[in-house]
C-alpha cells in the first residue's frame, strides 16, 4: 500500500468531484454523505489499510466525521 501521506491534525481538502464519507474504513461500509472537490476538513484518525487502500478518518467542516480514502485527499497549502 501507498505510504501515509498525513499526519493526525492535518488539514486536507478533496480532490475528486465527488468523494464518499463511510463509517468505517471499507469499500462496502454505509455511506454517510457525499463531499465535493474542495471540501476542507481535518484527519483525526488513522491510517488503516484495508486490503492495500489507505484510509483516514476526516473531520469535515461541512458534515460530521467518517472515513474516506487517502488517494482522493490532498493537504490543504
Amino acid at each position: 500500500p501507498p505510504p501515509p501521506a498525513f499526519a493526525l491534525g492535518a488539514r486536507i481538502t478533496t480532490l475528486p468531484p465527488l468523494l464518499n464519507v463511510r463509517a468505517q474504513p471499507s469499500s462496502t461500509a454505509q455511506i454517510l454523505a457525499v463531499v465535493g472537490k474542495g471540501s476542507a476538513g481535518t484527519i483525526v484518525e488513522g491510517p488503516v489499510t484495508v486490503n492495500g487502500v489507505v484510509w483516514w478518518k476526516v473531520a469535515w467542516t461541512t458534515i460530521f466525521s467518517g472515513w474516506s480514502v487517502q488517494t482522493y485527499l490532498g493537504l490543504v497549502p
